[in-house]
């Protein structure tokens, strides 16, 4: 058979399909259909400009994180890369001051709690510490549980940091960890 002019369909139907979710506001679906058809006509700006326009909407639909990545992503698009930064630093402000503040008060507990459910991924310079922070937080927690006799108090803590420092070598081959 004659598969000429077949990439070239396939092209035009993944566009159209992206102004149809441009149409519809669904800028996120829009990117997907343009990041498989780069090559084709302006397939890259629009898509840039689909991300642009989703993470707009999830900035206003309060999910910071979920917004500074797509930003990031397009860094050169507008002033995304200002806008990554700015929410970025809305995201993690708050949680980082209230662990910052318990880390050096040493209520360890307390700045797991701040970090715990704070995403430590695609994180901006200015708090490349927080996972860090947390790492810490978790070792010092769990020490002083096991110390004040609650060993399985303790464990939560040490599961969250298998791989920090002597966790999984030493300090969950404790006894009273052997027979779980």
């Amino acid at each position: 058979g004659n598969h000429e002019g077949a990439l070239k369909q396939y092209q035009q139907c993944m566009y159209t399909l992206a102004e149809n979710a441009i149409a519809a506001e669904d800028f996120e679906l829009a990117a997907g259909y343009l990041s498989l058809i780069a090559d084709y006509d302006n397939a890259e700006s629009l898509r840039q400009k689909s991300v642009y326009l989703s993470a707009m909407q999830r900035k206003e639909d309060g999910d910071l994180s979920a917004a500074a990545t797509l930003f990031a992503s397009v860094p050169d698009y507008e002033d995304a890369a200002l806008q990554a930064d700015a929410c970025y630093d809305a995201y993690y402000q708050e949680a980082y001051a209230q662990a910052q503040l318990a880390m050096d008060e040493k209520r360890y507990g307390d700045a797991v709690a701040a970090l715990e459910y704070v995403s430590r991924d695609n994180m901006s310079e200015k708090y490349a510490d927080i996972d860090d922070m947390y790492n810490r937080a978790n070792y010092e927690y769990a020490n002083a549980l096991y110390a004040d006799k609650k060993p399985y108090e303790a464990l939560k803590y040490y599961n969250n940091i298998l791989d920090y420092k002597d966790v999984r070598s030493e300090k969950l081959d404790r006894v009273c960890y052997r027979i779980l």
